[in-house]
């Protein structure tokens, strides 16, 4: 598995997927995001309720993501130090690509070739989408089935490809329980999880905490001047990035779960892991009021702001709907991935 997200950060389908697939008896390596800066690998076994995963550190020299020519070199250097540690045998193996940068890899006899596209890359804040397509293109030439995250993301795929629309889900984790009856004087406790970089609606969370009986907890990473502005607001309690089977426990302490997102292109293409999670524990969904988010059936309400005063409109597409786990998800899957697995 190539993926764009370290293991004991913050937890995202990749994680997820690889343990899945080591119940379903294969033998994973996840790859780390590349560092630069040397020219060394690591790998460290790590078990995980039994199951063993093969946890890929992998140092090059340099790292050029906004130059596809040079960055397919960083590439190389990548590929020759898992073939010298590994010692497998590539044409007997399945690449599990989610990091489109290291498109080079899909140069290599595979037995298949897996792209999970979870995200519209060359949308997010400071990419060049000519760039992003160059290493998606390259993908889209060698690979033998594409995984989609949301159905908006088959806009980027060309007609000749196999594509299969994944959406996201919940761990085992995360047991259902009945939703929260709460007390109309207590203070609302609501919680925003995950990346808060510049996606995030920073407005609409300082919003909130212009009213009464209010308090915001802050789960997970963050960066940028707003971001710091929000930690030191008065009703904010941050609890940092804490291990993803300790979240469960945290998030049911809490009335409405956050979806604080902008209205940008990046977000069409989004269906955020938190909403299953926050609804597989009770909690009420809230999110702004932005047209994409309208068919997400899990999202409770959508709430804007005029002055102080919150306005809620109720979402007409909820659905008390089925949470999935990624084990419902692979089920689906496990045929496709198999490498006697034949397309036409």
């Amino acid at each position: 598995m190539v993926t764009p997200v370290f293991w004991s950060k913050l937890w995202q389908r990749h994680q997820s997927f690889a343990l899945e697939l080591a119940k379903l008896g294969y033998t994973i390596f996840y790859l780390q995001p590349l560092k630069s800066g040397g020219l060394s690998i690591e790998v460290v076994k790590k078990s995980i309720n039994g199951l063993d995963i093969n946890i890929i550190t992998c140092n090059v020299p340099f790292k050029a993501t906004s130059q596809p020519s040079l960055n397919n070199i960083s590439a190389k250097f990548a590929l020759f130090l898992l073939k010298k540690k590994l010692n497998i045998n590539f044409s007997e193996s399945v690449l599990w690509l989610s990091e489109p940068s290291l498109s080079y890899f899909t140069k290599c006899k595979w037995a298949k070739i897996i792209y999970d596209k979870c995200d519209l890359h060359g949308t997010f804040p400071g990419q060049k989408k000519w760039i992003w397509n160059r290493y998606e293109n390259e993908i889209f030439n060698h690979c033998n089935l594409c995984l989609c995250s949301h159905e908006y993301i088959l806009n980027d795929i060309p007609e000749y490809i196999n594509a299969l629309v994944v959406k996201n889900a919940v761990t085992e984790d995360f047991k259902p329980i009945k939703p929260k009856q709460r007390k109309k004087d207590k203070v609302l406790k609501l919680v925003s999880c995950g990346a808060h970089y510049e996606w995030i609606d920073f407005n609409w969370l300082f919003s909130f905490l212009k009213q009464d009986n209010t308090e915001l907890h802050i789960v997970g990473t963050g960066r940028g001047k707003d971001f710091e502005q929000l930690l030191k607001t008065e009703n904010v309690i941050f609890h940092g990035q804490i291990e993803h089977n300790e979240l469960p426990d945290l998030l049911q302490d809490f009335d409405v779960g956050l979806v604080p997102f902008k209205d940008i292109e990046l977000i069409k293409g989004v269906d955020p892991i938190k909403i299953y999670e926050y609804a597989s524990l009770g909690l009420k969904i809230w999110a702004p009021d932005i047209k994409c988010l309208y068919s997400n059936t899990l999202i409770d309400d959508f709430v804007k702001f005029e002055g102080c005063n919150r306005i809620i409109i109720s979402n007409k597409n909820k659905k008390n709907s089925f949470i999935p786990t990624w084990k419902n998800r692979i089920f689906t899957l496990k045929d496709l991935i198999m490498v006697n697995k034949k397309y036409d």
